[in-house]
């Protein structure tokens, strides 16, 4: 430090000439330091200390045309960058996330810009600002959870950063751009596969903020403004359908029952149906949905069972005769089933079957007329049964035989 600030008082003294000295003062350290302050006075004339402010930096390094200027200005300011070189970086990281994220929405960009300024502050000044992986690892309930405990020791100013600087917590993408300023480059198939889902829950939560709104109206004064409620509700549901599940369809469509709209009620239940083609048998069935209360609008209630009805395959009623043989025993399904069956049909399946079919539709009509106390279903399935073997019987004498020996020991006259 001596020989420059030597060689500096040389040049002025002896060449006549102007001499700056540039330097970064808080690099200066140990004895360099303290020869410094000692020589300065002798050797330098004006001593002008260049302190630029957080906004004085941003103003200095940023462009303002490009579209994440205000964003990223706000974001340095916020960290106290006066750092110009580091204020760049940042600059030159989000010029290259802008045209990746184009496709998404805004605010998609805005939480890149956010993270990628504060992940190029622990890249670059690491000697202030708080390490990647503290970043990665910032718990926004750590301080409560200390204070809750009685730690009462200083806190983290690292911490504090983070914490002041609006990170709650790091997500998918916030990683990706973490990653990406450490390691120099992106992963921008995976930047594209996180910014979707952010932008996928951002537009999700936009639906239920505007859904949400529709019911102020309802909520927020004494006006009588019901065809404004009723319209504002209606296209709520229309717009935001995406979010709309049968509880809250249910709320809107008994507001516009009770307030007379009863035509734009029933439309909208046909709309939601429409809008819901993909939704499974299960999505249709009103007890999954008890936890928000019950469905309570007749007409709903009645279309939603119908849905579920439709994913339901065609009955068989032959199918459910056959499997009686097979195991011997039914059920309720079973029994409504084989009621579908006329006397004319018994008959007919009866004359037409052969080979393992016929051996299980017998064995099926054996055990229904073997109940000594059957239900009235069961006893009707008896009653067309008995009704269709005098029939066969009476084709012919062989027929007649067929029966007595297929059905002995059983009353068919009874």
């Amino acid at each position: 430090m001596k020989d420059v600030l030597g060689l500096a008082s040389q040049l002025k003294d002896e060449k006549g000439c102007k001499v700056a000295i540039l330097l970064n003062d808080e690099k200066l350290v140990g004895e360099a330091r303290d020869d410094f302050q000692a020589q300065l006075e002798k050797v330098v004339d004006v001593v002008i200390d260049f302190e630029l402010s957080p906004e004085e930096a941003a103003g200095i390094a940023l462009d303002a045309r490009t579209v994440f200027h205000d964003k990223l200005r706000a974001d340095c300011i916020k960290l106290k960058l006066d750092n110009i070189r580091v204020i760049k970086k940042a600059e030159r990281f989000c010029a290259r996330l802008e045209p990746l994220l184009s496709e998404f929405d805004e605010r998609v960009l805005e939480q890149c810009v956010h993270t990628a300024t504060l992940a190029c502050y622990a890249k670059y000044q690491p000697d202030k600002a708080p390490s990647l992986s503290s970043i990665r690892a910032f718990d926004p309930w750590a301080a409560a959870v200390r204070s809750v405990n009685g730690d009462k020791s200083e806190v983290d100013p690292h911490y504090v950063i983070i914490q002041d600087y609006g990170i709650s917590h790091i997500d998918g993408l916030d990683e990706v751009v973490l990653s990406a300023v450490d390691r120099g480059f992106f992963d921008e198939e995976q930047l594209k596969v996180e910014a979707k889902q952010v932008n996928d829950s951002l537009r999700t939560s936009d639906m239920r903020a505007d859904y949400h709104r529709a019911w102020e109206i309802y909520r927020s004064s004494f006006a009588r403004n019901e065809d404004e409620l009723a319209t504002a509700l209606t296209q709520a549901v229309e717009r935001n359908v995406a979010i709309i599940e049968p509880p809250n369809l249910d709320g809107v469509v008994s507001m516009l029952r009770e307030l007379g709209y009863g035509d734009r009620a029933s439309g909208l239940i046909g709309f939601f149906l429409a809008a819901k083609e993909r939704e499974g048998p299960s999505y249709w069935d009103p007890s999954n949905f008890e936890y928000h209360g019950r469905i309570r609008d007749a007409e709903f209630i009645s279309a939603m069972a119908e849905r579920r009805r439709s994913f339901e395959e065609p009955v068989n009623p032959l199918q459910h005769l056959m499997r009686v043989g097979e195991r011997d025993g039914w059920g309720e399904e079973d029994e409504a089933a084989i009621l579908q069956i006329s006397e004319e049909e018994v008959a007919g399946i009866l004359l037409s079957s052969t080979g393992e079919e016929f051996r299980l539709i017998v064995s099926s009509y054996r055990t229904f007329l073997s109940i000594s106390n059957p239900s009235p279903s069961v006893t009707e399935i008896c009653r067309r049964a008995k009704a269709a073997l005098a029939q066969v019987a009476g084709e012919s004498t062989l027929n007649a035989m067929r029966v007595k020996s297929q059905f002995h020991g059983i009353d068919l006259n009874a």
